[in-house]
C-alpha cells in the first residue's frame, strides 16, 4: 500500500482529499541530496514514494541510524515534534520521490481528516518501534545476527544500498561486513 498515491485507500471525501493535497508537497529527489542537516530544525517529515533515504549522524565519521525504502515514513522525531535541533541528517541514497508534510500541515490533517488519525498514529508507532528494535539489536545481537535480520526483513536494502552504508548501519567496518557475508555463504554451503 502506497500512502499518498493516486488511489484513495481510506475512502476520503473530495473535501478531505483536497485538504490533504493542499497540505503535502511531492518532491523529486536526487541521489546525495540532503533533506535535513544535523543541528537544523526539522520542518517536515518525509514519506518515501520511490527511492531510499538514510538517517545518519556525523559528517566525518558517519553512523547510519536507519535506511528507509518505499512506503516508509522518515522523521527526526525530537526535532520535528519539539522543534529542537536535529541530531541527524537525512539524505537520499537513490533518485526518487518523497512526499513532504510540515508539522502545521500534519496538525491540520489530524484535526480536519479524522479518517487519517488512526492511520498516521499506526505509522508513527511503527516508526518508533523500528527505532527501538534497532537500538535493542545493538544491545542483544551480534553484527552477524543484525545482518541476518536485515537479510530476512529488508533484503531489498542489501541490493540497493552501498556496502559502506550497510556496514555503518550494522555497526561494523566494510571489511567486517565482507567477512560476515563470507561466513554466511560458507555456512549455507555446509548445510
Amino acid at each position: 500500500m502506497l500512502f499518498f498515491s493516486d488511489s484513495n485507500f481510506l475512502n476520503l471525501s473530495e473535501r478531505e482529499l483536497n485538504l490533504v493535497k493542499k497540505t503535502i508537497v511531492f518532491k523529486d529527489v536526487k541521489r546525495g541530496e540532503v533533506l535535513l542537516k544535523e543541528n537544523e530544525i526539522a520542518t517536515s517529515f518525509y514519506y518515501v514514494r520511490k527511492g531510499c533515504l538514510r538517517l545518519f549522524h556525523g559528517w566525518d565519521e558517519e553512523k547510519t541510524i536507519n535506511l528507509f525504502l518505499e512506503d516508509e515514513f522518515v522523521i527526526s522525531h525530537e526535532s520535528f515534534f519539539r522543534k529542537q535541533p536535529s541530531q541527524f541528517h537525512i539524505d537520499c541514497v537513490e533518485d526518487g520521490e518523497v512526499v513532504m508534510c510540515t508539522k502545521e500541515g500534519l496538525d491540520k490533517i489530524i484535526r480536519e481528516v479524522p479518517k487519517l488519525n488512526s492511520f498516521l498514529k499506526d505509522q508513527l508507532e511503527n516508526n518508533l518501534i523500528d527505532c527501538y528494535q534497532t537500538i535493542t539489536s545493538f544491545i542483544v545481537n551480534s553484527p552477524e545476527e543484525r545482518y541476518m535480520n536485515l537479510l530476512e526483513n529488508k533484503p531489498e536494502i542489501l541490493r540497493r544500498v552501498p556496502n559502506h552504508y550497510i556496514a555503518s548501519y550494522l555497526g561494523v567496518t566494510p571489511q567486517s561486513l565482507s567477512r560476515i557475508r563470507k561466513r554466511i555463504v560458507k555456512s549455507k554451503e555446509v548445510a
